[in-house]
């Protein structure tokens, strides 16, 4: 009997040390904040005054981390040549510029553990310029085909070449209309102007087939005033 009660024993402290054999349960991945949401400048906007005060919506964190902000302001819409950068906490900023410049703005939110969201939405305005001076267009922005989208062709007729769309938008701060020069090739950047002040925002064009292609638009206002947009980049299949 004595023998029975030892061995029961020895079994029960040894499935009481054993433990449920399942480990430590991993810790939950810490989630990056949301995307900063724009208020102030609104897109598009001729701001009176060249000191301006930039808003933008508090980001959300799902572990509740605090958040600081990293504030890009640059002169093109692809962010080659920042002006002005800062990092803080709160929501505003308050920031000189020069006038009668074309400016482009972008916020990201990073998180205490070093987590960091997607950059915004780019928002663009224009500090007004002395009276009787001629504002440039705003930098073209892409439509169709997708930066770095691959364009397949017609499965039902294949070829060596297939029809693309270029398409795009463009807006004057003094609302003059636009024409567009518009550059395409395989290199970066091209150098090959496949039209000269075309009126439309679309252009179609028949390319080759398995190659990459980069295009540009520049804008060209009333006055003669012209702003050269950002290097775009697509693939045929």
């Amino acid at each position: 009997m004595k023998k029975i009660l030892s061995l029961l024993l020895i079994c029960t402290m040894a499935y009481s040390c054993g433990g449920d054999g399942g480990g430590d349960n991993p810790t939950p991945e810490n989630k990056a904040p949301s995307i900063p949401v724009l208020i102030n400048p609104i897109n598009g906007t001729v701001c009176i005054d060249n000191s301006i005060a930039f808003k933008w919506e508090l980001s959300t964190d799902p572990e509740n981390d605090a958040i600081v902000y990293d504030v890009q302001i640059a002169s093109d819409n692809s962010f080659s040549t920042i002006l002005e950068t800062f990092n803080q906490s709160n929501t505003t900023k308050e920031v000189g510029l020069d006038n009668g410049n074309v400016y482009y703005w972008r916020v990201k939110a990073t998180d205490s553990k070093g987590n960091k969201s997607a950059f915004s939405t780019v928002y663009n305005f224009y500090t007004e310029a002395e009276a009787n001076i001629n504002q440039p267009p705003f930098s073209p922005v892409l439509s169709t085909p997708d930066m770095g989208v691959l364009i397949t062709e017609n499965s039902f007729s294949p070829s060596d070449t297939l029809n693309v769309v270029l398409e795009w938008t463009a807006e004057d701060p003094d609302n003059d209309a636009l024409l567009f020069d518009v550059f395409l090739g395989e290199s970066n950047p091209p150098t090959n102007k496949i039209a000269t002040a075309h009126s439309d925002i679309k252009l179609e064009q028949t390319l080759n087939t398995a190659t990459t292609y980069y295009w540009y638009i520049v804008a060209i206002d009333q006055p003669g005033d012209k702003t050269i947009g950002q290097v775009w980049s697509f693939k045929t299949d």
